[in-house]
């Protein structure tokens, strides 16, 4: 498959996302999981990844500026 293939592929692989009920993972470092599920997999993504994610799509001007201070708001959220 070339890249363009795959690309489309995996574009066309979408996930929707499952609320968890009860969570509770003592090992777990973050304030909160999604689970999500694409055709083949679950899958959890973590606050951290999401906001990277956003973080990113705001850097390639994908979404309008968020601003500094809401940034600085949830960076500080679990010091």
């Amino acid at each position: 498959m070339n890249d363009k293939n795959d690309n489309k592929q995996i574009l066309l692989n979408q996930t929707h996302f499952s609320k968890i009920e009860d969570f509770d993972c003592l090992e777990c470092d973050e304030p909160a999981y999604f689970v999500l599920q694409d055709k083949y997999h679950s899958f959890s993504l973590s606050l951290s990844t999401l906001l990277n994610c956003l973080k990113f799509a705001e850097n390639e001007g994908v979404i309008p500026a968020i601003g500094e201070e809401w940034w600085l708001k949830v960076s500080n959220m679990n010091k």
